[in-house]
């Protein structure tokens, strides 16, 4: 359980930083739905990478 909450908050805090890097370089002046899906599709996508690498970190430890 710890693993997957460590792993949501750390692909969370950089798909954040991605899609304010991707905000900015557009100019857009409010979000729009392709920026929140797209947010969503890097969350989870960096949340199964981590959780999948830390448990396998872990089950070596």
């Amino acid at each position: 359980m710890r693993t997957s909450l460590l792993s949501l908050g750390l692909s969370f805090s950089i798909s954040s930083l991605l899609v304010g890097e991707m905000f900015n370089e557009q100019g857009y002046l409010r979000i729009n739905r392709e920026l929140i899906l797209i947010g969503v599709v890097i969350t989870l996508l960096l949340w199964l990478g981590f959780y999948l690498g830390l448990k396998k970190i872990a089950h070596f430890i």
